[in-house]
């Protein structure tokens, strides 16, 4: 029985290792894709882009003291 246990605790820590790792990976991918990589929507030039942020930039900060009378 103490077999047993010994198996079960042996997938637990394979279990764990590789939840770890995979999770690890997953962070670096995105942290790559977020720093390094293309942008996620296609069909704007950077230009367009800048534009877009900088109208949604002011839209947020105009839209934060309205109803202030």
């Amino acid at each position: 029985m103490n077999n047993f246990n010994d198996l079960i605790n042996l997938f637990w820590s394979y279990l764990w290792i590789v939840g770890c790792v995979s999770t690890l990976l997953i962070t670096l991918i995105l942290m790559g894709r977020m720093f390094f990589g293309k942008p996620t929507y296609r069909g704007y030039s950077s230009s367009n882009k800048k534009a877009m942020d900088v109208a949604l930039f002011s839209s947020i900060t105009s839209s934060s003291d309205a109803g202030k009378d």
